[in-house]
């Protein structure tokens, strides 16, 4: 699926995973920061990696916590034992350089297990898993001087595991003494062959793509402004490590994948080198954004550089056909809607009080959808307060919304010619409240409540879905938008004054300054064809037979279901053993139920699509076709893929 930043959904809890798996799917689908997935490391040289366990070092038991762990002996086979499949062992080095680069290696062999590595914080840095008919051989660059912990935790029934660390300055704990010297900033030294940036570079669309290896140089105007750079990876699981020099000032540099989910950000400092390994899971285009840090003065040059194997020069800009970075007006029809491209950061105003901007996307499907509104450092974010901002977002089911639901006028009773009579109104806001919209809309930014300017909508079938921004109404104390006053409105046929309650609407607060908008999609499971992942995974002879599917809704009601894996007529099928209810299928009411639902496995007619299940150890995402034979249910598979 996806990394970092990669959830919490209860869906995923309902599984009984680890809390390390979860963490790992949970970062995946929201792309979101610091988390890392397992790796798939390269396979080990030719000659194999030695798995003479006659010489291995064992672990020394107990070493359940970091306070307990194994000192790991550089370069020397280490072997241990899993007691339970709730056991953990911990080992212990020591790196007495910055930046020094570890070397996990782990011979090919069976069971499910996977390597934790961690600083002494307990930050995790990477996670890599061992295979069972190949070696793997994993690089990482180790940001600091110090103690780090590897956690070896069984995923599956593993039993006896194996594996080394090596590498210069990494030693036993405790044996060596720390390189103390000043840090030398290799600042200049990147400045003086750096290549230098093109602007404008300041979103995904202009990226400029750079070597690497080589040194890259820029400057950023103000604090709003950002650098993108672009590389590309050529192959799956590939590890980059990144520098940034000390210098005189701060700045925060970002690695997002190639849909714009941030997998990692870290901040530099004016003291000492910034080194970082991270990972991408999937071939393809990946981007560095430097931004500015609050407090520190950025307008210096920065410099960086990136390095890792399986990297290369994307060559040109992904300039996109599909791209606006400002709203093109006329834009306040569902027709005239501007596209959207994810990551770009968009900027657009509205021209009156009564004006819409509309945004249209599309979308594959099997994603989360993180809309912000004046994002990060933007100037437009200073016009919001607890319960008050200009401008509303509201994110529309393409299928489902219409545009004479966005014009429907709403009638108000006034005063007019000394008669009470009925006028009526259009403004979203006033739809919004008296439920117009309430079929047709996923998600909304509402500045009344609360200060958030973000939202994150599950979306589960591809098609279009629409953006709409919009100003807000003043509410009343009673929450109503529909304000009302007490007054005189003629005489009756005995002169007396005819009392009503007169009704109307103020559009408040207004801005006509620009905002900002950014769409970030996950585009968590693309489609794939039966000729890829199920032929070679689904039909393998040591795939487990039942998969368990947690939550199906069918006609509104929720179930739980097994289904038995076999093969008919040369196809991949899956039969019903059994479905239990749990539940009365309910609305979602907060981005929490919104993943929910996003995961949710579905039947619609004869089609079941599953955003999410674990099979034979591993995670999928699928659809399956009803098909009744005689007494027996039978879904024939249309498509898998698997995400791990």
């Amino acid at each position: 699926m996806m990394n970092t930043k990669a959830m919490a959904i209860s869906l995923l809890l309902s599984m009984g995973l680890s809390q390390g798996v979860q963490a790992d799917l949970l970062g995946q689908l929201t792309g979101g920061g610091s988390a890392f997935p397992d790796l798939t490391g390269g396979d080990g040289e030719d000659e194999g990696i030695s798995s003479d366990l006659e010489q291995a070092i064992s672990e020394i038991e107990p070493n359940d916590t970091s306070q307990d762990a194994t000192a790991l002996t550089p370069g020397e086979l280490h072997l241990g034992t899993f007691d339970s499949n709730s056991d953990l062992d911990w080992y212990q080095f020591q790196a007495i350089q910055a930046g020094a680069t570890a070397t996990i290696e782990i011979p090919a062999q069976g069971g499910g297990w996977r390597l934790t590595l961690q600083d002494r914080s307990g930050q995790v840095l990477a996670r890599f898993p061992n295979e069972e008919d190949a070696d793997r051989r994993f690089q990482v660059v180790l940001p600091q001087i110090g103690d780090f912990f590897l956690v070896a935790e069984p995923l599956q029934d593993a039993a006896d595991y194996f594996f080394s660390v090596s590498g210069e300055g990494i030693v036993l704990p405790g044996t060596g003494t720390p390189d103390q010297d000043p840090v030398t900033s290799r600042r200049d030294e990147f400045l003086a062959k750096a290549q230098r940036e093109k602007e404008p570079n300041n979103h995904i669309a202009a990226a400029n793509p750079v070597d690497p290896g080589q040194p890259v140089s820029g400057q950023l105007f103000s604090l709003e402004d950002e650098d993108w750079y672009a590389l590309r990876a050529t192959q799956a699981d590939t590890i980059v490590n990144v520098e940034m020099p000390a210098g005189p000032a701060q700045w925060q540099i970002a690695l997002l994948d190639e849909a714009g989910n941030l997998l990692d950000a870290r901040v530099s400092s004016t003291e000492n080198e910034l080194l970082y390994s991270s990972l991408l899971e999937k071939a393809g285009k990946f981007y560095l954004v430097v931004s500015g840090v609050e407090d520190s003065d950025s307008r210096d040059n920065y410099t960086f550089n990136v390095t890792g194997e399986g990297l290369e020069n994307p060559e040109d800009r992904n300039l996109n056909a599909n791209f606006h970075d400002a709203e093109i007006e006329f834009n306040d029809t569902l027709e005239e809607a501007n596209s959207l491209t994810s990551a770009v950061r968009l900027v657009g105003q509205l021209r009156n009080s009564s004006d819409v901007d509309l945004y249209r996307l599309e979308s594959p499907g099997d994603e989360i959808l993180s809309i912000e509104l004046c994002p990060g450092n933007a100037v437009c974010g200073d016009q919001f307060t607890e319960g008050s901002g200009p401008w509303v977002i509201y994110v529309f089911d393409g299928d489902r919304v219409t545009q004479s639901m966005l014009d429907a006028e709403i009638p108000l009773t006034v005063c007019s010619g000394d008669q009470p009579t009925q006028v009526f109104t259009n403004h979203m806001y006033l739809s919004l409240n008296v439920g117009m919209f309430d079929d047709a809309l996923l998600g909304i930014i509402d500045p009344a409540f609360g200060v958030s300017r973000r939202v994150e909508v599950g979306l589960n079938d591809p098609g279009a879905y629409f953006l709409a921004v919009s100003s807000p109404l003043r509410r009343d104390e009673d929450g109503s938008v529909i304000l009302k006053e007490e007054g005189t409105c003629g005489k009756d046929e005995e002169g007396n004054d005819v009392k009503i309650e007169e009704q109307k609407i103020i559009i408040e607060p207004f801005s006509d300054d620009q905002y900002e908008m950014q769409v970030v999609q996950t585009s968590l499971t693309p489609s794939i064809t039966l000729d890829t992942i199920t032929q070679t995974a689904l039909r393998e002879d040591n795939v487990s037979d039942v998969m368990h599917v947690p939550v199906v809704e069918v006609n509104g009601v929720e179930y739980s279901a097994d289904l038995l894996r076999l093969e008919q007529n040369g196809e991949v099928m899956f039969e019903l053993l059994n479905a239990e209810p749990i539940g009365t299928a309910t609305a979602a009411t907060d981005v929490e139920s919104l993943k929910r639902e996003a995961m949710r496995a579905t039947l619609n007619g004869d089609n079941v699509h599953i955003p999410l299940v674990q099979f034979d150890g591993h995670y999928y995402s699928g659809d399956l076709r009803l098909i009744q034979d005689n007494d027996r249910t039978l879904f024939e598979v249309i498509q898998f893929k698997r995400l791990d």
